[in-house]
C-alpha cells in the first residue's frame, strides 16, 4: 500500500495496475475530487490583563494560524475558563467569536471574560484558560491536532464583601404637620456607594420610596415634604456598594409629625404711595404663606379722627400676594397693620406702619411746610405739630421762619428782627405815619390861624 498527499484542488484520476503471475496486468482507474481544507491552529494565548479582581472584564488574546490550502471563512473560536482542568464542554465556554483567515496567514483576536469570578475559595482564584477552534461539517480542518491550547492559570483576586457603614447624622425626629423633614446620613464604603435609597411609612401606612441625594463628604440627604398627617413615620435607608457583590446594609429610623403651631410668615407688607391725594387709591399690600395653607388676611386701619376698619385683603397670586385698594377723604395719618391666619387657626399681627392723605403730595403732614424744607432742617414730614414749633426760640414758629425764607434753626439778629418786625407790622406803621404827618398839619393850620 502506498499513500499519497494531494497539494492541489480539482479532480484527479488514479490508476491502479497489477501484474498477477501469469504476466495479466488489470488496471483500476477511478477519477477523485479533492477538495482544499485549511489547517487552523492556535499558536499562543496571551492574557491581556493585569491585576484582575473579581467583577471585572479580562482581555484575553488568542494567536492563530492558517496552514491549509484553502482559506478559513467564519470559524467559531471558543474561549473557556475552568479551575480544575479544562474538558471542553459547553459549561465551561465563556465567550465566543468568528474568525476568518486566509491561508498560510495568521491573526489575533481578543476575547472578553467578564465578569471575571474568584471561584472556588480553595483555588485561591486560579483559572486555566483554553481556546478551541471549533469545527464541523461545514466547516472543515485537515487536521485537528493543533485547533485547541490552553494558557498558564490566570489569578482572580476576590472582591471585597464588606456592607456599607450608614450613620444618621441629621434628622428632624419631630416637626409641624406640612413642614418638610430633613434627613441626612453619612454612608461609607470601600468600594464606593452605587445607590442609597429610602423608605417611609406614614401613620396610614403608605409608602413613599425616594433616592437620597449624594452631598460632599460623603452625605446623603432627602427633604420630606409629604407631611399632611400627624403621628409616626417610620423609615429605613438601604444603601448598596460599587462591588460586585453589591453589598448592602440598611438602617431604621422614625420621625413624628405634631399639630401646627407656627403662624403664617408676612415676608413684606406697605402702602402705595406712602403719601396720595385726598379721593385717590392707595394699595396696601402683603406676601404671605403658611405650610398648611392661609385661611385669610386682612388689614386693620385707623383714621386720623381715630376711628377703626379691619377688611379682607384679596390673594392676587398663588405665591401669597394680597392687596386691599381704597380711596380717601380724611386728611392726615392713617396706621394699619396686617393680620395673616392660617388653616389651622394660628394669626400673626405685623407692627403698624403709616400713609398720609394730604392736598398737596409734597407736604405729606400737611403742615404748609414741604416734605424737602422739613428734611433739610431735620424735621420730620410726617409729624404736623413741628409747624408750631420754635426750634431757634427767637419767637418765631418754623412755619413762620419757612414762610419768611429764615433759617429755623438759626435765631434773628437784632436788624434782622426789627426789619423782620417792620415787615410784619407795616400796615400799622403807615397808619402811624399817615396820623402823625395830619397832627403835625393840623398844628401848622392853627398856629397859622392865631397869628392872624
Amino acid at each position: 500500500m502506498k499513500n499519497y498527499t494531494f497539494t492541489e484542488e480539482g479532480n484527479w484520476t488514479i490508476t491502479i495496475t497489477a501484474k498477477d503471475d501469469a504476466g495479466f496486468q488489470p488496471e483500476v482507474i477511478q477519477t477523485v475530487s479533492v477538495l482544499a481544507v485549511p489547517d487552523l491552529g492556535v499558536v499562543r494565548i496571551v492574557l491581556l490583563s493585569q491585576n484582575i479582581t473579581e467583577g471585572e472584564h479580562v482581555q484575553i488574546r488568542a494567536v492563530l494560524n492558517n496552514t491549509g490550502y484553502a482559506d478559513a471563512e467564519n470559524y467559531e473560536v471558543r474561549l473557556y475558563l475552568a479551575q480544575d482542568s479544562i474538558t471542553w464542554k459547553n459549561s465551561q465556554v465563556k465567550n465566543t467569536t468568528k474568525v476568518s483567515i486566509d491561508k498560510d496567514e495568521s491573526k489575533e483576536i481578543n476575547l472578553t471574560w467578564h465578569p471575571a469570578l474568584y471561584g472556588d475559595p480553595d483555588k485561591n482564584g486560579k483559572w486555566i484558560v483554553g481556546i478551541w477552534i471549533y469545527t464541523n461539517s461545514t466547516h472543515k480542518d485537515s487536521y485537528l491536532g493543533n485547533n485547541k491550547g490552553t494558557s498558564y492559570p490566570l489569578r482572580v483576586a476576590p472582591s471585597e464583601k464588606n456592607s456599607p457603614l450608614i450613620t444618621i447624622t441629621e434628622l428632624t425626629d419631630q416637626q409641624e404637620i406640612g413642614k418638610p423633614v430633613r434627613i441626612i446620613a453619612k454612608i461609607t464604603d470601600e468600594s464606593g456607594i452605587k445607590s442609597v435609597n429610602i423608605t417611609i411609612i406614614n401613620p396610614e401606612k403608605t409608602r413613599y420610596f425616594r433616592n437620597m441625594t449624594q452631598q460632599e463628604n460623603d452625605r446623603y440627604i432627602l427633604e420630606f415634604d409629604n407631611t399632611s398627617i400627624i403621628g409616626e413615620y417610620n423609615f429605613s435607608i438601604t444603601a448598596i456598594d460599587n462591588s460586585f457583590y453589591q453589598n448592602q446594609s440598611t438602617t431604621y429610623g422614625v420621625f413624628v409629625i405634631i399639630e401646627d403651631a407656627t403662624p403664617p410668615f408676612i415676608d413684606y407688607f406697605g402702602a402705595y404711595p406712602s403719601v396720595q391725594l385726598k379721593g385717590d387709591y392707595v394699595s396696601i399690600s402683603c406676601i404671605s404663606t403658611d405650610f398648611m395653607g392661609v385661611k385669610s388676611v386682612r388689614v386693620a386701619i385707623t383714621y386720623p379722627d381715630g376711628h377703626s376698619v379691619t377688611k379682607s385683603m384679596t390673594n392676587l397670586t398663588s405665591a401669597g400676594k394680597y392687596v386691599y385698594s381704597q380711596t380717601y377723604d380724611i386728611l392726615g395719618k392713617y396706621v394699619f397693620n396686617i393680620i395673616s391666619e392660617d388653616t389651622s387657626g394660628n394669626m400673626r399681627h405685623t407692627e403698624n406702619k403709616e400713609f398720609w392723605i394730604t392736598t398737596d403730595v409734597d407736604d405729606a403732614d400737611g403742615d404748609g411746610m414741604p416734605d424737602w424744607w422739613e428734611e433739610r432742617y431735620g424735621f420730620d414730614p410726617r409729624d404736623p405739630t413741628d409747624a408750631e414749633q420754635d426750634e431757634d426760640g427767637d419767637g418765631y414758629t418754623n412755619i413762620e421762619e419757612y414762610n419768611n425764607g429764615n433759617n429755623p434753626l438759626k435765631r434773628l439778629s437784632s436788624l434782622q428782627e426789627i426789619v423782620y418786625k417792620l415787615r410784619e407790622n407795616w400796615s400799622y406803621l403807615i397808619i402811624s405815619v399817615i396820623l402823625f404827618i395830619l397832627i403835625i398839619a393840623l398844628s401848622i393850620y392853627g398856629l397859622k390861624r392865631k397869628k392872624t
